[in-house]
């Protein structure tokens, strides 16, 4: 209660001696300090505890406050516990200069506290310059600062891009000024000052983050060596941002082998090196070094072989590739594909940095190495991607193939046009949303390995939401091998027919038009039917579930009257049959994707069929017709509509009468249907005009 008390009423003091003060400075404290005994501290500003100061964590930051400028000010640290200025266990006593920014770390080991190998003396590190923000939408400003007691003077190296070294010889308990790098994710190794050994290794992902036009500072924090200090806090990166709060830690990378990438030498397409693992850097593993080279892809994508065989290889090699941004990622590797030495393909693409390793291989794993890097085009398929996921939260979508993005904001009811991807290779192929920064973001991934003489069609279908549809049929990559960009005889239209609406059961496809029957049966969700092959004519499709023989749905297939000979397409069930079940998504409908990609094409729909037997002594003359339609019904035909083959609405007469005459020599040739309304009933009949 004590402690509440002296908290409100000291923040009250503060904050009225800070409006009394004409001048202010901005200022942020860091605690830093790993020792035990300070796990916890209260902050004091000229014995006012400070707003944001009470029970200070360690690796946390308070947001920047104003402090009185042009003054001296005392600055108290007391134990977490602590009722006022009294307790303190540190003070130090500065004066700030008005306008100016100031970044305070506390660092180092209380007095009196023992098991700390080496010590140095608690303290307050001050930095003069700070920045609340950035200063440039496209980059981010880092402020370095080295506050780990037990770790050596180091050097900071991005290793991606590569940048090279951003920081060099900083030691306890300095701070470099900032760096401005480029919004993009890196790699960082903190290594010795002499560059022979690594200390840790590190993801940096700005880009990921979002962090462009931001000021942050990266602090080394914790012990190398745990044992020595207590147990203590690990060895970490972190991160303060000038909102305050708990310091973020940089992501560690462990590389998957005892000996990390010490000064990989970077290879590039046609390159022979030779090495020696001899005298490799060997930080511990079980035989002699392994040797590290990198290798950035420099295309979409390229076939890259690593080899050692030759004559200038003098024993048994292994040959390993990993992703240098997911380490656990080994992309390929060989040990014996021609002898003792090694030869690996595999597919690079421009947006990955890759680590290669030449390592001893069996009994005798030291030795000389020619290692030789070419690259080449890969082999393709032909392969179109269709976007039929009806689910509200990917109308949108990035598609990644092997980690390149090869399709920025595919939108619902689209498709790309047929695209070259790499064959032969184990691949991934990712789906993201269109605010995706990497593959890394994709919501759903599956591995193929195309076939070079193979094309293929996939279809994206199904639900990403966790609630909302009815049924929940979880999202997926439907693949069809198979695939047409034309069709095998011009005077056909090449028909792929493809079930994609999640709540609609399997059905028939009936031509009722020109009497061509059932051409579709019983096709079930995420099936394709194979290619129908069909004379372009002008079509009428009735939809019927396969369980029973009630129509659901009615559509013209006009591929004569949008002139599709020789074309092939693919027609998908798309939407959904009850849209109320289904956020009110989109509706259920047959949709065409044609070979050169871009929006699908709706389907027009037609009048639902009834049984023309049930309607007595109807008559429609002539029929072909050329002029004059003559229409008679034993009841009164209260309005006819003829429609074509598109859906439209083309001529619409009131009739009630028993019979008419109607004047069609103004409709262009073709198949037409006429919807007659007689009685209580109504009827469709096909009419052609010559």
């Amino acid at each position: 209660m004590k402690k509440n008390y002296c908290y409100l009423f000291s923040s009250v003091l503060f904050l009225f001696s800070v409006a009394l003060s004409a001048q202010n400075a901005r200022v942020q404290i860091i605690h830093n300090s790993p020792d035990a005994n300070a796990s916890a501290v209260d902050v004091y500003v000229n014995d006012a505890l400070l707003p944001d100061g009470d029970d200070v964590q360690f690796r946390t930051a308070t947001p920047f406050f104003d402090a009185p400028a042009g003054v001296p000010i005392t600055i108290d640290i007391a134990p977490g516990d602590s009722d006022d200025s009294g307790d303190s266990i540190f003070d130090v006593t500065v004066t700030l200069d008005a306008n100016e920014n100031y970044i305070i770390v506390a660092n180092g080991i209380l007095p009196g506290s023992t098991g700390y190998n080496p010590s140095p003396n608690f303290s307050l590190d001050i930095f003069t310059g700070a920045l609340e923000s950035g200063t440039n939408t496209s980059f981010t400003d880092i402020l370095i600062h080295h506050g780990s007691t037990d770790a050596p003077t180091v050097d900071i190296v991005e290793t991606s891009l590569p940048i090279g070294t951003i920081v060099d010889d900083i030691s306890y308990p300095e701070f470099e000024g900032y760096e401005f790098l480029p919004v993009a994710d890196y790699i960082l190794e903190v290594q010795t000052a002499d560059n022979v050994d690594i200390v840790a290794t590190y993801s940096a992902p700005l880009a990921t983050l979002d962090l462009g036009n931001n000021a942050i500072t990266v602090l080394a924090s914790g012990f190398l060596d745990p044992s020595q200090n207590n147990d203590g806090p690990a060895f970490g990166l972190f991160v303060a941002t000038t909102d305050g709060g708990a310091l973020l830690p940089l992501p560690l990378i462990e590389f998957p082998l005892n000996d990390e990438p010490v000064d990989a030498e970077e290879l590039n397409c046609g390159d022979s090196v030779t090495g020696n693992t001899d005298n490799a850097n060997d930080s511990g593993g079980s035989g002699a070094g392994d040797v590290f080279f990198t290798y950035q892809g420099i295309g979409d994508f390229e076939t890259v072989t690593l080899s050692t065989c030759g004559d200038d290889s003098d024993f048994n090699t292994s040959i390993r590739v990993f992703d240098s941004v997911d380490l656990d990622n080994e992309v390929a590797s060989n040990d014996d594909f021609c002898g003792n030495q090694s030869e690996v393909i595999f597919l690079s693409n421009g947006l990955t940095n890759y680590y290669i390793l030449v390592e001893g291989s069996g009994d005798n794993d030291s030795g000389n190495f020619e290692l030789n890097l070419t690259c080449a085009a890969p082999t393709t398929s032909r392969v179109q991607i269709i976007h039929n996921s009806a689910d509200l939260l990917v109308e949108f979508v990035d598609i990644y193939v092997s980690g390149g993005l090869i399709v920025d904001d595919l939108q619902f009811r689209s498709s790309t046009p047929f695209v070259d991807l790499p064959a032969g290779f184990d691949m991934n192929i990712g789906v993201a949303p269109s605010n995706s920064n990497s593959a890394d973001d994709s919501i759903f991934t599956t591995s193929v390995n195309l076939d070079q003489s193979e094309k293929y069609i996939v279809v994206a279908n199904g639900i990403v939401s966790p609630n909302g549809y009815d049924p929940n049929v979880p999202f997926s990559l439907e693949i069809f091998a198979g695939a047409r960009e034309e069709a095998t005889n011009g005077s056909n239209t090449d028909i792929l027919v493809h079930h994609g609406a999640t709540d609609a059961p399997p059905v028939d496809v009936t031509e009722v038009g020109v009497g061509a029957g059932t051409i579709v049966n019983n096709i079930s969700y995420t099936e394709f039917q194979g290619y129908l092959e069909l004379a372009t004519d002008d079509y009428a499709l009735s939809i019927t579930p396969t369980s029973t023989t009630t129509e659901v749905a009615a559509y013209f297939a006009p591929l004569e009257t949008l002139e599709l000979e020789g074309v092939a397409l693919t027609l998908l069930a798309s939407g959904f049959l009850f849209p109320d079940q289904n956020s009110d998504g989109p509706e259920f409908g047959l949709w065409a994707a044609f070979a050169d990609g871009g929006d699908l094409i709706e389907l027009p729909t037609a009048p639902l069929s009834v049984d023309e037997n049930s309607i007595l002594e109807m008559d429609i003359f002539p029929n072909p017709a050329i002029d004059r339609l003559n229409i008679s019904s034993v009841e009164n035909i209260r309005d006819i509509a003829i429609i074509n083959t598109l859906g439209q609405t083309v001529l619409k007469k009131v009739i009630n009468a028993q019979e008419t005459s109607i004047d069609v020599s103004g409709l262009a040739t073709g198949m037409y249907f006429i919807n007659a309304g007689i009685g209580t009933k109504t009827a469709l009949y096909k009419l052609i005009k010559k």
